[in-house]
């Protein structure tokens, strides 16, 4: 609760922290490194927040949350290919494949993305 409360303050050094204390008492707690996550999003630092999200996405399969925050984070790294494979087709995540597309440079596709009915994935990017 305290990595919370620090994070909406905007304190993310003092979250993260936070974050680290309690992944050290229960590791296996997604949610724990999904927040751990987001303070390091805030702080610039992805690759260490991919990290906590793939633990995250470990412990906890289908984690809806971090699956998309793991999204943002390869399109700020500019990764929009590895962003794009992540979406699968049981997951609806418009914005996030809106975003790597445009960086791809796919911006009527992209714009189609969230004008697209239900068999959206197949018929915008034919996988």
């Amino acid at each position: 609760m305290q990595g919370l409360a620090l994070t909406e303050l905007k304190r993310f050094d003092e979250a993260l922290q936070s974050f680290d204390r309690a992944v050290a008492v229960a590791p296996n707690l997604a949610e724990a490194w999904c927040n751990r996550a987001n303070a390091l999003i805030q702080l610039r630092r992805y690759e260490q927040a991919l990290d906590s999200l793939h633990r995250a996405e470990t412990l906890r399969s289908n984690y809806g949350e971090a699956l998309s925050n793991r999204s943002i984070v390869l399109n700020l790294l500019e990764r929009h290919e590895d962003a794009l494979a992540l979406i699968p087709d049981r997951v609806v995540v418009h914005r996030n494949l809106a975003d790597a597309l445009a960086g791809l440079r796919r911006y009527e596709v992209a714009y189609a993305t969230v004008t697209a009915p239900s068999n959206w994935r197949q018929r915008i990017t034919g996988c």
